[in-house]
């Protein structure tokens, strides 16, 4: 029975493949020029943009790429089979997952069905195949990338072992960072075994203009030992042999609960500002560069999770770099590219938020005093739960995708949103570590905090489950729970499962009405796809938010 139910539920979803993306942003460009090798293509549905992000009708490329492909129905999974090379993909709809040969990979976004077609990403499928991705305008461009020979000798001295392969010299090669790609082709070269490379625009970027590395000049160029250089700025390295890209990363690991989680501007007359928020107070080091002009901010003691480059329009400044400096300890940077009349500024910090102010005629800002507005919450305590965490990963989503890591994310936003209203907060955890279930009620009843809010994401053996649902126990929990599941299935229109009565420990075992609650299932694929993104995180949080205060409200009413 089971069986035949499996059957139907996917055939179901072919015959409306489009459903699990109804609502997402769409935009076809059907008057694209396509080629593949200087060969004009034509197609019968035309690539377009879902979210933001090329998607194109793998269908009708498979004779320009020189590919077959076939279904396997059982499995739901498609495959894709290079004629020349005997190179295979395997993925599925709605999955990032991708299998080429033997390697597991991922693509930047799910394959969907659009037009009754199949629809993978374009650039993801580019890097993962040796094809390069050239855009004009309206004209999407894909040429054939060569593969280079990669030698095997490496370099030995102590101060640049490497994995990388020796590359010969004027090879194409370009630095990754971020979304960064930096060509090199021309500004590298080999000082016996070691490699040394024009840095000078990465450098720039990164805001890093002093460096302990000694560079060699070369053509009145400064090039500077990769590795070393590279090891005094805390990043560690990855070569991509298909793109022949040295990618920098920066895997920090985090020693800290503070995260930078927001950069805003807004712009008013002669007046810029730019603000910058964490999950806690800090301090900051600000300097003052002329040449280039620009501002250098240090945060000691933090995860930075903000954009790496702002692009701006303003007056003031052309745009804002930030990235994790430091890992060891934790530091994040924030770079402000100034224009060469540089503005006034004035810094000035309250609480967990960096507000800097640029004024265009000269005159010296003020300092902003903190916004005047009624706090509710003053007075409370409140008791907040990131489900699971350390040792504990919680249920296992799409994508190996962990849930004590997405808790954690939506207790951060909500602590914020909660301090903002004047109330005093208490985690049971603030980063990824083990917390028994027996301390949990304990931190809250020790506190003796007002209520207590526990957050948890749900997960199904069976992947078409989905919905919010949220649990009380107590009798005095269930007003709690009643409003916060209400603003949950208001903000999140997802399916309503409805306020569940259950024997859960947290809720057993607290002396103040507290609640569960589960917005959505990671082991369905379009929850899955929404809780990536920090605004549904922050969707759930002001639900969330929502709820405590009509509780607050009625209960001192």
């Amino acid at each position: 029975m089971y069986k035949i139910i499996r059957i139907l539920t996917i055939a179901l979803l072919f015959l409306c493949p489009a459903q699990p993306y109804a609502l997402s942003k769409i935009r076809p460009f059907p008057e694209a020029v396509i080629k593949v090798n200087h060969k004009n293509i034509q197609v019968d549905t035309p690539i377009a943009e879902i979210n933001g992000i090329l998607f194109f009708p793998i269908q009708d490329f498979l004779a320009a790429l020189d590919t077959t492909m076939g279904y396997q129905k059982k499995e739901n999974l498609y495959k894709l089979t290079f004629t020349k090379s005997s190179k295979t993909l395997t993925f599925s709809p709605y999955l990032k997952d991708i299998k080429i040969d033997k390697s597991h990979q991922k693509l930047a976004a799910a394959p969907v069905f659009y037009e009754n077609r199949l629809y993978l990403p374009l650039e993801s499928f580019c890097e993962l195949t040796g094809y390069t991705l050239q855009k004009k305008n309206n004209a999407f461009h894909i040429l054939l990338l060569q593969t280079k020979k990669e030698d095997t000798e490496v370099s030995t001295t102590d101060a640049d072992k490497t994995s990388l392969p020796f590359i010969k010299e004027k090879s194409e090669l370009s630095i990754g960072i971020g979304d960064n790609i930096y060509d090199i082709s021309n500004r590298f070269f080999y000082n016996k075994t070691v490699l040394f490379v024009d840095l000078t625009e990465v450098l720039k970027d990164l805001g890093a203009p002093l460096l302990t590395t000694q560079p060699i000049k070369k053509n009145n160029q400064n090039y500077f030992p990769l590795l070393a250089t590279v090891k005094a700025l805390h990043l560690d390295i990855k070569w991509d042999p298909r793109m022949n890209c040295i990618s920098l990363i920066n895997e920090v690991k985090k020693t800290t609960g503070n995260v930078l989680l927001a950069l805003t501007e807004t712009h008013e007359k002669d007046i810029q500002e730019i603000t910058i928020k964490a999950t806690s107070p800090f301090t900051y080091t600000l300097l003052k560069f002329k040449n280039p002009p620009r501002i250098i901010i240090d945060i000691p003691d933090t995860i930075s999770k903000l954009p790496p480059i702002t692009q701006s329009q303003t007056t003031a400044y052309q745009k804002i770099r930030t990235s994790q400096f430091t890992k060891s300890p934790a530091k994040s940077r924030i770079v402000i590219d100034l224009n060469k009349n540089s503005p006034v500024l004035t810094d000035t910090l309250v609480d967990n938020t960096l507000i800097l102010s640029f004024n265009e005629n000269g005159t010296k800002i003020s300092a902003p005093e903190p916004p005047k507005r009624v706090k509710n919450l003053i007075g409370k305590i409140i008791t907040l739960d990131a489900g699971h965490g350390g040792q504990d990963p919680g249920a296992l989503g799409i994508n190996q995708t962990y849930e004590k890591f997405l808790t954690l994310d939506v207790i951060q936003k909500l602590k914020l949103a909660l301090e903002e209203e004047g109330a005093k907060i208490i985690l049971t955890r603030d980063s990824d570590q083990t917390v028994s279930l027996e301390s949990r009620p304990e931190i809250a009843n020790r506190s003796k905090s007002d209520i207590f809010v526990s957050v948890h994401m749900n997960s199904f053996f069976n992947d078409k489950i989905n919905g919010t649902e949220t649990y009380f126990y107590k009798p005095k929990d269930k007003k709690l729970a009643k409003l916060l599941h209400e603003e949950l299935v208001k903000s999140l229109k997802r399916r309503d499962n409805g306020l569940k009565h259950g024997r859960l420990f947290v809720l057993n075992h607290t002396n103040m009405p507290a609640t569960l609650v589960e917005p959505v299932y990671i082991t369905y694929p379009e929850e899955f796809q929404l809780i990536q993104k920090d605004s549904f995180k922050d969707q759930i949080a002001k639900a969330l938010l929502a709820g405590i205060l009509k509780y607050f409200k009625n209960t001192d009413d």
